[in-house]
């Protein structure tokens, strides 16, 4: 009786000029299945990487397999490395194809299934093509990873450069037509202009960059001649000098990097952590005419110096800081903690604290699956590359990008931190501050004063020189005021004379809280 076989024929773009085309192959096989009496069924050829069996056409191939099931002899191919490069999977698919009654069969390698020992020969077809695999991706990262280490850029450009060839033929950057851009973004940061402010002034000169391509650029050393190398197995992680020419002065590369690292305060703004006795809430306040922050300044008097919160924008806003400070302590004073509600208050911020704990473990779980996909993709990549898929430079463009992200998601997973026991002894002293807000602000020192403010306002405040504007207060303080069920029956909610909550909608009965809990002062200050 006339067996009958399914052909597979597989290549990488490499192979073909190695003289393994799907035509070759094809041939090949039918000469074999016409010697001995086999009739070919079907035909499947493909193109892909055979690192492992997620293959369109060979999916098709066990579609058909299955559908006819008994019916099929063989599955022939030339040599195993045409089946797969991936031993541990190849077993799982012969076995499969087995229960169908399909005997996987390379023409040139030959394996008698019916005999036991003959299995160390299909291990060693199987290995050794997956061994080639390893050791060549081995060899391409060892190259890459030389070559940066000798300070030559073996990716695509950066803006700025354009990829070009030294007199030994060897890749090197060069600088191109857009340096100037570059300069030009060094020299406005420095000046104290914001990177939105940078990208529309560059636009205007005919060249636009990308938010995240304008952040990277003033944090990237090769725009000095140096090279970041990333830390890999035995190799830390470290700075070295470049073959290729710096388009930025130094002095300018250094000292953008201080002000990116809050190191100088040459920014208009002031931060919220540069805190002065005499401001306490200098970056709380917000300008009613413009919106932006408002400063502090000493004017001086006939015999003393005065106080003033200031905006430096429209320069339209004044207010004396004794005045604004009066006005808060007022508003302050008519937050009364009920004491008969402390023990419910201490259980809804231990709640929230657990809540936060729980959230925070189930993002370091989907963050830390993240860092998993990426190396599988990064995996990928480099398959695409052995196989000739993609260029050298599409796969460092590729890969440079992964890694970026790499970056980003190992940074969240750094700033996650479980709920600590010192929390919940914050909490525990917490209603006590809350009992007399107003005694407790004006006994504080600056960074209290600040604290407060911020954990009983999480929102911008506004002063218009005689009452407090702001969307909210913190959603567990509301709650527990003395005067709650006052609140209900008030349309607007508000609290104070002195206070407007322009953004106070009114709830009914007690929701899940917000984000804004004053748990700790660090978490306030950031």
């Amino acid at each position: 009786m006339q067996k009958t076989a399914i052909s597979m024929c597989r290549v990488s773009s490499d192979e073909q000029a190695k003289g393994y085309s799907l035509d070759i192959q094809k041939d090949n096989i039918e000469k074999y299945c016409f010697s001995n009496n086999i009739k070919i069924i079907s035909v499947y050829k493909e193109d892909h990487s055979a690192k492992n069996f997620n293959r369109p056409e060979f999916n098709k191939l066990l579609v058909f397999a299955k559908q006819n099931k008994g019916k099929v002899d063989f599955l022939l191919f030339t040599t195993w490395d045409r089946f797969s490069r991936n031993a541990p999977e190849a077993y799982r698919i012969i076995t499969m194809l087995r229960s169908y009654g399909i005997t996987p069969q390379a023409i040139q390698q030959p394996i008698d299934f019916s005999i036991p020992e003959n299995k160390i020969m299909l291990a060693m077809y199987l290995a050794l093509p997956e061994i080639d695999n390893d050791r060549r991706s081995m060899k391409i990262k060892e190259g890459v990873h030389a070559a940066i280490r000798a300070g030559r850029w073996c990716r695509r450009a950066p803006i700025g450069y354009r990829n070009s060839r030294d007199d030994s033929n060897k890749p090197i950057i060069i600088p191109s037509d857009k340096a100037m851009y570059v300069r030009m973004a060094f020299e406005l940061f420095k000046k104290g202009m914001s990177q939105p402010a940078i990208r529309e002034e560059i636009k205007k000169h005919g060249f636009v960059f990308s938010k995240s391509a304008l952040s990277e650029i003033l944090r990237n050393p090769v725009y000095i001649g140096k090279i970041r190398i990333e830390a890999i197995e035995e190799f830390d992680e470290k700075v070295v000098d470049g073959l290729h020419q710096g388009i930025v002065d130094p002095n300018l590369f250094y000292e953008v990097q201080d002000i990116l690292a809050g190191r100088n305060a040459i920014r208009h703004q002031p931060k919220k952590t540069k805190y002065r006795t005499e401001f306490p809430l200098r970056g709380t306040l917000f300008c009613e005419k413009c919106g932006s922050v408002l400063t502090g300044s000493k004017s001086k008097g006939r015999s003393k110096r005065y106080a003033y919160y200031h905006c430096h924008n429209c320069n339209k806003t004044r207010y004396s800081v004794e005045i604004v400070n009066s006005i808060l302590n007022k508003i302050l004073g008519e937050i009364k903690f009920k004491e008969s509600m402390k023990e419910l208050y201490i259980e809804i911020l231990l709640d929230q604290l657990n809540l936060n704990q729980k959230n925070d473990l189930e993002n370091k779980s989907m963050l830390s699956k993240k860092l998993e996909d990426l190396e599988a993709k990064i995996s990928k990549i480099q398959e695409m590359l052995l196989d000739d898929k993609i260029s050298p430079a599409d796969y460092s463009q590729l890969k440079e990008k992964i890694e970026k992200e790499k970056t980003e998601v190992t940074f969240k997973l750094s700033e996650i931190k479980e709920c600590q026991t010192e929390y919940r002894d914050l909490v525990r002293n917490l209603p006590g501050i809350v009992s007399n807000l107003s005694e407790a602000y004006m006994a504080g020192d600056v960074e209290e004063k600040h604290y407060i403010a911020g954990s009983i306002f999480p929102e911008k405040l506004y002063f218009d020189g005689n009452k407090v504007r702001t969307a909210r207060i913190n959603e567990v303080i509301r709650i527990m005021l003395l005067n709650d069920s006052a609140l209900k029956n008030k349309k607007t909610g508000q609290i104070s004379k002195f206070l407007d909550l322009s953004g106070q909608v009114e709830h009914s009965g007690l929701e899940p809280l917000t984000s804004t809990l004053p748990v700790s002062r660090s978490s306030q200050m950031s």
